[in-house]
């Protein structure tokens, strides 16, 4: 899968797209719409569906088929910062939810790199810790300020 973490003032992820036959790929996973920073984490397909309908507005006559079920552990899932703050979205629930925390994180190494954070490390420390833990995670990292 993959690592997106964010805090409120910048998003960062991994590189490494995995496929299912064991080959892998470099990507970039965040991009920016209209100032806000989005990050894509599950179904490689599915999330550059999703990157892509928002740039459209989340048109709902630009709705995209997405592949993977609902509820599967692949479902793409979207983190979301703007000025307004943190929020996430997934392919089957597409509405913002705010997040209420100053961090935030998805994917496979998310949880990682979000007690990282938690415990004062640099994003980019915390990515690479998640890629300790995560065999999903690899660098090289891509880290986007929110203003700049």
């Amino acid at each position: 899968m993959t690592t997106i973490v964010a805090t409120l003032d910048a998003m960062g992820a991994d590189t490494m797209v995995s496929r299912a036959d064991g080959t892998f790929y470099s990507t970039t996973k965040i991009v920016r719409v209209k100032g806000d920073l989005l990050g894509a984490a599950g179904d490689a397909g599915d999330c550059t569906r999703f990157l892509d309908w928002a740039k459209h507005d989340y048109a709902e006559k630009k709705r995209p088929k997405f592949t993977v079920p609902a509820g599967d552990r692949d479902e793409a899932v979207l983190l979301i910062l703007n000025s307004e703050g943190l929020f996430t979205m997934c392919t089957t629930d597409p509405y913002p939810e705010l997040i209420t925390s100053d961090c935030y994180a998805i994917g496979s190494g998310g949880d990682a790199a979000r007690a990282a954070i938690m415990c004062g490390k640099t994003m980019e420390e915390a990515l690479a810790i998640a890629a300790q833990i995560d065999m999903h995670t690899r660098a090289p990292f891509t880290i986007f300020k929110l203003k700049g």
